[in-house]
C-alpha cells in the first residue's frame, strides 16, 4: 500500500512559532493604498462584509452560498489539491490576480487560511508559517520520493532548516544553489524594521500634519498684553522676545520628534521611516505607500 504523508505536519511540532519576515511583508502590504482599494473592491464584488467577516459562522455561510467550500471554517481539503488545482473559482482567480499584481509568493495567496485570502475574508494578518513545504511518499517502510517546494528565496536560516529536515528522512536533494538573496537580509537597516512599522502607523493615523499652536500662560504679562486690542502685532512680538518663558507651544498632532521619542529614536529617524518603508514597498509590491 502506498501512503502519502505531508512532512509539514511533522515539522511544525518542533519548530518554534515566529512572525518575522512573512508577517512584516503582509503587514506592510496592508498599509499600501492601492492594496486597500483592491481589498475594498474585492469585498464588494464577492459580497463580503465591509471590514471582513467577524465570525466563522458568517464565513461558512458565505462559502456555502457561493459554493466555495475550501474557505469554510472546517477546511479539510488536501493542501496539494489546493496548489495543483488553483484557481478553481472566480474568488481564487481574483486571488491569483492580486498575488501577481503585488509580486507575492504563491503561499501568500494560494492557500485559504493564509495571507491575502484570509485578510480579505476576516481582516486578519496571518502569513504563511514558512516559505517552503516538504512532502514525501512511503510504500510500507520504503521511501519512494521526497519533494521540496520553495515559494520564495530562502534565508540562510531557512535553508539550514530545510537541509536538516531533508537529512532526517535520509535524502540529500537540497540544491546547493539556494542562496540567501533575501531582501531583508540584504538591507543594512534590517534590525530596525520591526520598529519602523509602529512608527509608520503612528504617523499615518495623524489627522494631517502637525501645526504649531502658540499660546501664553494664563495671567502672564504676555497674556494680558495679547488681550489688549490696542497693541500691534509688531509690538507684541517684541515683548515675546523678552518674555519667552510666558510662551506655550503645542501641536495639533504628535510631531515626528514626539513619536520618535516614544520609540527611543530621533525625530529625523522617525521622519525617514516612511521613506525607507516606501522604498521597500515599491521593491516588493511595485506600489508606493502614498496613493
Amino acid at each position: 500500500m502506498i501512503v502519502k504523508i505531508t512532512m509539514k505536519m511533522k515539522m511544525k511540532k518542533n519548530r518554534p512559532e515566529r512572525k518575522g519576515k512573512n508577517f512584516m511583508i503582509m503587514e506592510l502590504l496592508s498599509y499600501v493604498p492601492e492594496f486597500k482599494k483592491d481589498v475594498s473592491e474585492t469585498r464588494e464584488k464577492f459580497k463580503i462584509d465591509k471590514d471582513g467577516f467577524k465570525s466563522s459562522d458568517k464565513l461558512d455561510k458565505w462559502a456555502t452560498e457561493n459554493d466555495i467550500w475550501d474557505y469554510k471554517n472546517d477546511y479539510s481539503r488536501n493542501r496539494d489539491a489546493v496548489m495543483k488545482d488553483f484557481p478553481l473559482n472566480t474568488f481564487e482567480k481574483r486571488m491569483l490576480k492580486l498575488g501577481i499584481k503585488y509580486r507575492l509568493p504563491f503561499n501568500f495567496y494560494g492557500l485559504p487560511y493564509r495571507g491575502v485570502p484570509l485578510f480579505i475574508l476576516m481582516g486578519e494578518i496571518r502569513p504563511p508559517d514558512t516559505n517552503y513545504d516538504i512532502d514525501f511518499r512511503m510504500n510500507g517502510r520504503k521511501l519512494l520520493w521526497t519533494s521540496l517546494i520553495v515559494y520564495a528565496s530562502l534565508s540562510k536560516a531557512e535553508a539550514k532548516e530545510v537541509a536538516a529536515y531533508l537529512r532526517d528522512i535520509q535524502l540529500n536533494l537540497l540544491p546547493q544553489a539556494i542562496k540567501d538573496i533575501d531582501i531583508f537580509a540584504k538591507k543594512r537597516d534590517h534590525a530596525n524594521r520591526e520598529r519602523d512599522l509602529p512608527l509608520l502607523n503612528e504617523q499615518i493615523i495623524r489627522s494631517g500634519k502637525p501645526k504649531k499652536i502658540k499660546s501664553f500662560l494664563p495671567g502672564s504679562y504676555l497674556d494680558i498684553l495679547n488681550k489688549r486690542r490696542t497693541i500691534s502685532v509688531k509690538e507684541l512680538k517684541k515683548w515675546e522676545r523678552m518674555n519667552k518663558t510666558d510662551i506655550v507651544v503645542e501641536y495639533s498632532n504628535p510631531t515626528s520628534r514626539q513619536i520618535g521619542k516614544r520609540h527611543g529614536v530621533s525625530g529625523e529617524a522617525a521622519r525617514q521611516v516612511k521613506k525607507r518603508l516606501n522604498s521597500l514597498s515599491k521593491e516588493f509590491f511595485g506600489y508606493d505607500l502614498e496613493p
